[in-house]
């Protein structure tokens, strides 16, 4: 059961809080805002995630390593882009799901499925 619905349009949520988020997109409100850039957000996660690009690299944890080059990075995704600065294509060493988190990374295999994930 959803008993919480969005008056902008015909969505349903079973809780409140998840309305909440939703309705933003309907707003425009962004009440998350990076103290470095001055970049808005809606959820505070995002911004959170955000903030990561602004460390100091020396002291910043970037655990995703390129195959091919010594470039280093804070997140998957990233890393499946730059790779595919070096080969055109996704890298094949790295794991279906992680380079399938980007929709913009097309995967040729037919028994491969995208894994999407629910943000």
């Amino acid at each position: 059961e959803k008993p919480f619905n969005c008056n902008f349009c015909d969505k349903q949520f079973r809780q409140l809080s998840t309305l909440s988020n939703h309705k933003k997109i309907h707003t425009g409100e962004k009440p998350f805002e990076c103290s470095v850039c001055g970049k808005q957000f809606r959820q505070s996660s995002t911004l959170n995630s955000h903030i990561r690009i602004h460390s100091d690299d020396k002291f910043c944890i970037k655990p995703f390593k390129c195959s091919i080059c010594p470039k280093e990075f804070r997140q998957t995704t990233t890393l499946a882009n730059h790779i595919k600065i070096h080969t055109g294509k996704p890298s094949q060493t790295e794991p279906r799901s992680m380079v399938a988190l980007n929709g913009g990374l097309n995967l040729k295999d037919e028994d491969v499925k995208p894994f999407f994930a629910m943000m």
